[in-house]
This record gives C-alpha cells, sequence and structure tokens, in this order.
C-alpha cells in the first residue's frame, strides 16, 4: 500500500477500541453505550471513516500482518522453520513443528486481535444495515453502502474462516457483543461446518451488491465482487475436504462430510464466476507480480484479487521475513535505503528438487543469498560500508523464499535503519488459486479432468514456462495439481492447509522427516554416496550451464548496480575442487556475470578471487562425530522425530500406510478457556 493512503476513523470507533482494549477479556464490553450509532453511522462519510477502522484492524501483526504469513505458516513439503530443541518449548510456541500449548502468547494475541476485529466488522454491520442507506433503493448512498456492508462480511468471513482451519470449533457469532452484554462470553460454536456454512450463506447473500475491483471506488486493496466469490470457492473447499476432529480413545481423527460433494460443486461454480466475469487474468510474469508488489504497483485484472492493504512505516513483514538476510544498517549507506532484513520464512531444502528443471519459479523463488556489510574477501582485504558481501547458502537445512524482498524495490525508499512494517502487501487471494481451485473442483466433481479443468490448470503452467498437462485421469490429474499448488503458493501460507483438506499431512509429513533423517544419516555412514551426489550435482550441475538448470538467483543486481566493485561471482574456487566430494573434473564453474549481465563500471574479479561457500555440504547436517545435527530430526517434533540417542520418536515407528494424523489444529489459549466458566473446551491432548 502506498504511503499517503490513510485510514480515517471515527471518533466512536477510537472509543471503542480504547474500550476494547482496556478490558482483560477480547470478547468483554464495558457498556452498550461504548458505540455511539447515530453518530457513527449518519452519514456516508462517517460510515466509510468506520469502514476504514474495519480494515485497519486486519492489519495487525497478531493476524494478517505478521503472524498469518510467519508464525502459523506450519512445516512441510514447501515451507520448513528447523527446530533445534530436543524438548517442548517453554514458551509454548513450537506452532510450526506440530508441539505447540495452550499457553502460547502468540495464539491469544491472535485471538484477540481477530476478535476485536470481527466486534468492528459485526458493530458496522449492523449499524449500516439499520440505516435508510442500506434499505432504500432510492437513497442516493444505496449502492455504496451496499459496497461497504459486502467489505466488511467479507473481512468478517476472513477472520472466522482463518480461525476455524487453525483451531476447529471456535466462538462464533454474527451479532456484536456489546448488544449481548448481559453474557459477556461469546457462543461456543458446536460444529466447525456450520460456521463455514454461515459464512458461505452470509456471502452469497452480499455478494450481488457488490462491484469488480476495476470499477470505481474499488480496487483489489478492497474486498471486491470476485474476492467474495473467491472467498466462497476456498470456503466451499474447505467445507468439502477432511480436518482433524475430536473421536475416541486416540484423541482424533481426519474425517469429512458426507455432503462434501455437494461443496466442490459450489466452489466450481463460484470459481466459474470470477474466470467468466471479473476480468482477471495471468499477463504479467510470475516474477514480476511480486516483484510489483515489492514497487506499491496495484494492478486490478491481474493475478492479484484481494491484496492485504498493509501501510509502509506502520504494517506489514512481507519482504523482511523474506528474501534474504540483509545486516546492512550503517548510516553510511546514504544511498542505500533498504534497511535489514532477517530472511526467517524459508523453504524446505528438498522443495527444489521437486521442480521441472525449466520452471521459470524455481530459481525466483527460491534463495541462496545473504548480504552484510563489514567482510573480508578471500585475500584478506576488509570491506566495511564500501561494498556489501552476498555470501552464498548451498547445502543448508533450509532456503530463503525470495518470492518478495525489501531488494526488489526500486531505489530503495525504506530508510537505511528500516526494518520490518514494509508497506508491501500481501495477496490473500490470486487468480492462480482460483484456476487451480476451479481445476481440482472439476477433478473430483466429473471423477477425471475436463477441457475447462486441463484449461485452468494449463494457464497457470503456461505462465510458469511448462509444458501442458493432458492427463484426464482423476488420480494423475489431481496429482498435476498437488504440484502444480506447491509450486505456485511458496511463502503464501497455504501448503499445509491443502495437505489438511486433502488428508495428505501425514504422509509427507513422514516423508519429510525421513528425508532429512535419512539423508543425513548418510553423511555419517556414507551409505549412499549416489544421493549424496545427486543432491551435489543438483546445484552445482556439471553437466551444463543451461539457464535454466544451473543459475542461481541473485538479488539486488539491478538495485545495486551502482557499486562499480561490487562482486557478484561467488562460486567455489576451481582449483578448489577436491574439497567437495560430490564434484569431479567435468565441473564447469557457473559465471552469473554471464548470465546476469555486468552492472556499469564493474570490474569483473580474477579466478583467484573466486568465495567459496565456506564449507563441506555435510556440515549442515551432521556434527563432528558424524551425528544427526538436532535441526535434522527435530524439525517435525511434534509428530516425529528421533532424539540424541537415535531413537526414533513418534510417528517415526509406524508404517506409511498406517500413519496417525498430524496435531495440526492449535488450542484455544488457556487464558480465555479460564474465562470462559467451562464453555470454552480443548481438545486433542492440549
Amino acid at each position: 500500500m502506498k504511503t499517503n493512503k490513510k485510514l480515517y476513523i471515527s471518533a466512536s470507533v477510537v472509543l471503542a477500541a480504547m474500550t476494547l482494549q482496556a478490558c482483560d477479556d477480547y470478547l468483554e464490553v464495558d457498556s452498550p453505550s461504548s458505540f455511539f450509532d447515530d453518530y457513527t453511522f449518519g452519514t456516508r462519510d462517517e460510515m466509510s471513516k468506520s469502514l476504514n477502522a474495519v480494515y485497519a484492524y486486519m492489519l495487525s501483526s497478531n493476524t494478517y500482518g505478521g503472524a498469518y504469513i510467519q508464525t502459523y505458516c506450519l512445516n512441510s513439503d514447501v515451507e520448513l522453520a528447523t527446530n533445534g530443541s530436543e524438548t517442548q518449548n517453554q514458551s509454548g510456541s513450537g506452532y510450526r513443528y506440530f508441539d505447540a500449548t495452550a499457553d502460547g502468547s502468540a495464539i491469544a494475541n491472535t485471538w484477540r486481535d481477530a476478535y476485536t476485529n470481527i466486534e468492528y466488522a459485526n458493530n458496522f454491520i449492523e449499524n449500516a444495515m439499520a440505516t435508510t442507506m442500506y434499505t432504500d433503493v432510492k437513497d442516493k448512498d444505496y449502492e455504496a453502502v451496499r459496497q461497504m456492508v459486502g467489505e466488511a462480511k467479507c473481512i468478517r468471513a476472513m477472520n472466522y474462516f482463518d480461525l476455524v482451519v487453525l483451531c476447529g470449533e471456535v466462538p462464533f457469532t454474527f451479532s456484536r457483543t456489546v448488544d449481548n452484554y448481559d453474557n459477556l462470553i461469546m457462543p461456543m460454536a458446536s460444529d466447525r461446518n456450520a460456521i463455514l456454512d454461515a459464512l458461505i450463506n452470509d456471502l452469497i447473500a452480499a455478494v450481488p451488491d457488490m462491484k469488480f475491483a476495476r470499477e470505481s471506488g474499488v480496487s483489489v486493496e478492497r474486498c471486491s465482487k470476485e474476492f467474495a466469490w473467491s472467498l466462497i470457492a476456498r470456503i466451499a473447499l474447505f467445507r468439502a475436504g477432511y480436518s482433524l476432529r475430536p473421536e475416541g480413545a486416540s484423541g482424533y481423527a481426519m474425517k469429512r462430510a458426507d455432503d462434501y460433494m455437494n461443496y466442490y460443486k459450489l466452489a466450481a461454480q463460484y470459481c466459474d464466476s470470477v474466470i467468466t466475469k471479473s476480468g482477471h487474468d495471468l499477463v504479467k510474469s510470475y516474477r514480476q507480480v511480486f516483484v510489483d508488489e515489492c514497487n506499491y504497483v496495484v494492478s486490478n485484472n491481474d493475478d492479484p484479487i484481494f491484496e492485504i492493504p498493509l501501510t509502509t512505516g506502520s504494517s506489514g513483514s512481507v519482504g523482511y521475513v523474506h528474501g534474504p538476510s540483509v545486516s546492512w544498517t550503517s548510516n553510511d549507506y546514504d544511498s542505500y535505503g533498504y534497511g535489514s532484513s532477517n530472511g526467517g520464512l524459508q523453504l524446505n531444502a528438498f522443495y527444489r528438487w521437486s521442480f521441472d528443471t525449466l520452471d521459470l519459479r524455481r530459481d525466483f523463488v527460491v534463495g541462496y543469498w545473504d548480504y552484510k556489510d563489514n567482510w573480508t574477501d578471500s585475500k584478506g582485504v576488509n570491506h566495511t560500508n564500501v561494498e556489501g558481501s552476498p555470501s552464498l547458502n548451498i547445502g543448508g537445512l533450509t532456503y530463503r523464499c525470495n518470492k518478495w524482498s525489501k531488494l526488489w524495490r526500486n531505489n530503495g525508499g525504506f530508510g537505511n535503519s528500516s526494518s520490518g512494517s514494509t508497506g508491501i502487501n500481501f495477496p490473500y487471494m490470486r487468480y492462480a488459486d482460483v484456476l487451480l481451485m476451479y481445476a481440482e473442483a472439476l477433478n473430483e466433481i466429473n471423477g477425471g479432468a475436463t477441457e475447462e479443468a486441463l484449461a485452468a490448470l494449463n494457464k497457470v503452467r503456461k505462465r510458469a514456462g511448462l509444458a501442458e498437462v493432458t492427463e484426464t485421469d482423476h488420480d494423475k490429474f489431481f496429482t498435476a495439481i498437488f504440484n502444480e499448488r506447491a509450486w505456485e503458493f511458496a511463502g503464501e501460507n497455504i501448503r499445509w492447509k491443502d495437505l489438511v483438506r486433502w488428508n495428505k499431512l501425514s504422509e509427507v509429513i513422514f516423508r519429510q522427516f525421513w528425508n532429512y533423517y535419512e539423508f543425513a544419516s548418510d553423511y555419517g555412514s556414507g551409505a549412499d554416496e549416489a544421493r549424496i551426489n545427486e543432491f551435489c550435482t543438483y546445484y552445482y550441475d556439471n553437466k551444463s550451464v543451461d539457464d535454466n538448470q544451473t543459475k542461481i538467483i541473485k538479488y539486488g543486481l539491478d538495485k545495486m548496480s551502482s557499486y562499480t566493485n561490487w562482486y557478484y561471482k561467488y562460486m567455489p574456487n576451481p582449483g578448489s575442487i577436491d574439497s567437495y566430494p560430490c564434484l569431479n573434473s567435468s565441473y564447469r564453474v557457473l559465471d552469473i556475470l554471464n548470465l546476469w549481465g555486468t552492472p556499469a563500471g564493474f570490474t569483473k574479479p580474477s579466478d583467484s578471487e573466486y568465495i567459496r561457500p565456506g564449507s563441506d555440504l555435510s556440515s549442515s547436517w551432521i556434527d563432528g562425530d558424524g551425528n544427526v545435527r538436532p535441526a535434522a530430526r527435530l524439525s517435525f517434533r511434534g509428530y516425529i522425530w528421533s532424539n540424541s540417542s537415535g531413537v526414533l520418536q513418534g510417528a517415526a515407528t509406524a508404517s506409511l500406510g498406517a500413519l496417525p494424523p498430524v496435531r495440526y489444529i492449535l488450542p484455544i489459549p488457556r487464558t480465555f478457556v479460564n474465562r470462559s466458566n467451562g464453555q470454552y473446551v480443548n481438545h486433542y491432548g492440549y
């Protein structure tokens, strides 16, 4: 979102926010007088300002401004955060590796801010729908107010839906808690499917009065007609899918409702509406979509359908938790203007293996570079505040997610000492998602892929530079969807949710544990040299220097070219090949300059100035005694792991065909359970 875009909040909403924040319980309100309804909703202008407050609360770092992007991006075959602790995290925050407790502060903060956002939306919707501006079709503001109510309903549905996906049954009401002050505890839903049905029906009722993003007064930074359609489809697919349910002695099981096919049909219907009526398409390249977001370029007819409208300097971690780790913070970089990044949202080390070598997404998304402002080159010369040093990370347990980065921003502009609050929008819904949801739904409805399903899938593949899929067999087409969604949505916190609704999470986590554990064990025992060589040659290709097979993405070339001594050639010294057991004499050095071009004034370094990656690949995976490092055996600790003595734990002792379900469901925060007088109950062993 551009920095000059402001959110105006009416006096009554400010008072309401103060009241909610001052209370001990996020659902308590002092009295109904906290909201001055006549003042807030007396005019269209005041109503618009109050709606902006609903949007403003959506930007919380505990929900869409941060936590939903990283904290709850659970480990899978795409995104992965390593865990090196032998014991459960004392703070209870082991969300990403399925090892949380009800005491974690992050989930409590998320509940507080999500339900505050819901309360704002409920208040807005009730008051707006009570005005003549909403009920009188002859009123000059009728259409505008109807659109605003639809937007608030979308935001309310987002909050409820994402809580249901994370936590299962949750407190649920479409009424303001201020109207229920005799009983300040929001009622707990008895069944999550009932919540999803209510959300679907509420959006279906709102969408006829909403406008397309391309129409005046709307944009992809506001909730539009096509976003409401898309959201209905997303909710319907989850309603059709599996989810974890309390059951029997084992505590929980993966189940889905008998009427699931109705929801595939509903998803297909609303995806079709987006495809045929919204005007969206995939015209920009995959890379350009995200580079544009980093430069605050908003397109109302391309891939993004709804972007969380974050604000520079005050909200958003997109591009800070993504991309490389950057430690340039010195004020000596007067013309730098990018500040620091932590690169904390990372990708599974084996993810890159899954791509077709021709896939244009692979080398854009999977990153290997970090930067610092104080470094020593191969000749022992120290460089401080003159040149940044890219460091190459090859052979680690995770890799950077490059989809967004502060370094994609033209001419910087964040500030030398900046960190988060980038204001880079997050695409909550994309047209590519709609196309793939449509293809998946049609495959399920028809027992195989139709021409429409093939066309939808292949539109996404065409942008990625891949050949068309022609296979119509149900299972084979599902596999194509399974893979395509992994390649398309890295870093968008979608993968584990897809695996849940497909009932594939247990299988995928089981395989990923063994990928890590066996690969590390191979280093210790030398039992599988072929696999070691496969890993190495995947990165140091010794057969070809074809762009699509061997280029390694670098950052900043087109942003930092003013630094004349910038070295982009950080590959192993050709004379030191023997130190890499997987490399042989046919190895051909990859010259990044030849792939990416030479900046003006750049002095090409000699071969002796090559910077090596630093250590053998094995150092990331095993310790000096040949033991598997903790991060290679504990990153799925809540489900499957090995202890320090090599004893397999959890699902590691199960067979692939008889796996227990993964406890991905997060707990109701204990503080809210305690305040509910027994109305809220945790399951799943919490």
